[in-house]
C-alpha cells in the first residue's frame, strides 16, 4: 500500500509541469516568453500546496457512516475569492490523479461565501472538505465550525491558527508547509496514516492533546 501512494504522489508532482502552463493568469504580463519572478512564484506555490493538499487526503481515512451512499460522489468546497485559481489547479489534480475518498468520486465547487458554506456542510454528509482561501480569514470563525462527524475543513493560510480548524498552510522558509492537528483530526472522525509523521518537510504534525 505504501508503494501505491508514494508512487501515486510522485505521479501528481510531475503534474505540476503542466499546470505552470495551464493556469497562467490572464493579467500577467509575459515578457520574452517568461512569467514575472512574483507570478512564477506564486503559481509555484500554490501549485505545490493543491499537491500537498491532495496528498494529505490520500492519507485520511473516513467512516462509512460519515459518507454518503457509495455511488454518489463527495464534495470538496473551495470558499472565498479564488485570486491565483486554487479550484483549477486542485480540481486538475484530482483528476488526473484520479482520487477517491472510500471509493467515492471528489467533485469540487466553488462558493462565494464561508456562511453559505457552513450551511451546505451542516448536514449534508456529501461534503467532506471544505478548503477556506486566505480571502475569507475574516469571516471564519472558531464557533461556527460545523458539529458534524466526517467534515474536515483546511485553512489556506496561518491566519487559521488556533481557530479550530484541523489543518492549514504555512510558508517556512519558504517553502510551503501544512500543518495538521491530530487531536482536531480524529474528533470529527477522521483516521490519519502513521506515514504522516515521517513526512516532516511537508508536514508539520501537532500531537498536543488541547
Amino acid at each position: 500500500m505504501r508503494k501505491y501512494k508514494t508512487s501515486s504522489f510522485k505521479r501528481i508532482i510531475l503534474i505540476l509541469s503542466c499546470l505552470q502552463v495551464s493556469f497562467l493568469p490572464c493579467s500577467v504580463e509575459v515578457r520574452a516568453g517568461n512569467m514575472g519572478i512574483f507570478e512564477k512564484a506564486q503559481s509555484r506555490t500554490v501549485n505545490l500546496e493543491a499537491t500537498y493538499l491532495l496528498h494529505f487526503l490520500k492519507m485520511v481515512q473516513w467512516s462509512d457512516k460519515d459518507l454518503p451512499a457509495e455511488d454518489k460522489p463527495v464534495k470538496c468546497l473551495i470558499v472565498g475569492q479564488d485570486k491565483t485559481s486554487f479550484l483549477d489547479r486542485f480540481a486538475f489534480l484530482v483528476s488526473e490523479s484520479k482520487t477517491r475518498i472510500s471509493g467515492r468520486k471528489i467533485t469540487v465547487h466553488g462558493v462565494g461565501k464561508m456562511k453559505d458554506a457552513l450551511l451546505l456542510a451542516q448536514k449534508n454528509k456529501d461534503v467532506v472538505l471544505i478548503v477556506a482561501l486566505e480571502a475569507v480569514g475574516g469571516e471564519w470563525e472558531k464557533f461556527t465550525y460545523p458539529k458534524r462527524s466526517g467534515l474536515l475543513v483546511y485553512g489556506q493560510s496561518e491566519k487559521f491558527s488556533q481557530q479550530g480548524v484541523a489543518v492549514f498552510s504555512s510558508m517556512s522558509r519558504n517553502r510551503v508547509k501544512i500543518s495538521v492537528n491530530l487531536r482536531k483530526t480524529k474528533a470529527v472522525g477522521l483516521t490519519v496514516s502513521p506515514e504522516l509523521l515521517i513526512q516532516n518537510r511537508i508536514f508539520f504534525v501537532d500531537k498536543k492533546e488541547e
